[in-house]
């Protein structure tokens, strides 16, 4: 290996020669032996080998395969994203621009529904419409009703895992659908006031949870 002027081998790390010299040669060859400017990482052993070979073909294939399909949501995102600017500039239909919306949300949480509550002023109910099966439906929320009713109420994000294992959720447009709610993830809807206006619910994220 290489020997250094004080004495270190920067390959196997052994010291030289330290015996012969005076405590003061020791601590120089001691500050010399360990530098910690941003070049210290330049004394240290060149790494044999790379990731990819500490790892078999089949690893290596499932590990290619998974970022293969992480790059591709990620560029899904950009897409919707890309979409959303789009329709912002060339549309001023108010129910265009959410369905828009919404579709895109839906793309880039990677959920099967997402919906746009918004708080009725005159009685502080949340409402909303949506399609469903060639139905056009209408819901209505008091204050604190179901799990978008709560996170309205109390101006908080909720998240979980299964609606049906959390007391706050309101089961019957499920029934009345036939639509089956998982994971849940609703958030408050704030204008430059910070005052609730809404909340964006999103459903069923396709793979785990929000």
């Amino acid at each position: 290996g290489v020997v250094s002027s004080a004495g270190i081998n920067t390959e196997s790390g052994c010291v030289k020669g330290l015996r012969s010299v005076s405590p003061v040669s020791k601590r120089a060859a001691k500050s010399r032996a360990y530098p910690s400017g941003p070049h210290w990482l330049s004394t240290l052993p060149a790494a044999r080998g790379n990731m990819c070979d500490m790892i078999g073909s089949d690893e290596r294939d499932t590990l290619i395969a998974g970022l293969r399909s992480e790059l591709a949501r990620e560029q899904g995102k950009l897409r919707a994203l890309q979409d959303i600017g789009q329709a912002l500039g060339n549309t001023l239909d108010v129910e265009e621009l959410v369905s828009v919306l919404l579709t895109r949300v839906s793309r880039i949480m990677d959920s099967e529904r997402s919906t746009l509550f918004v708080v009725d002023e005159s009685n502080g109910e949340l409402w909303t419409r949506f399609s469903h099966s060639g139905h056009s439906h209408e819901i209505r929320l008091k204050p604190g009703q179901g799990l978008s009713g709560w996170a309205a109420k109390w101006g908080r994000t909720v998240n979980v895992k299964d609606a049906y294992q959390d007391v706050r959720f309101d089961a019957e447009w499920d029934k009345r659908t036939g639509f089956r709610t998982r994971s849940t993830l609703c958030v408050p809807v704030r204008n430059h006031s910070g005052n609730t206006i809404g909340v964006l619910q999103v459903l069923n994220k396709r793979a785990g949870y929000f």
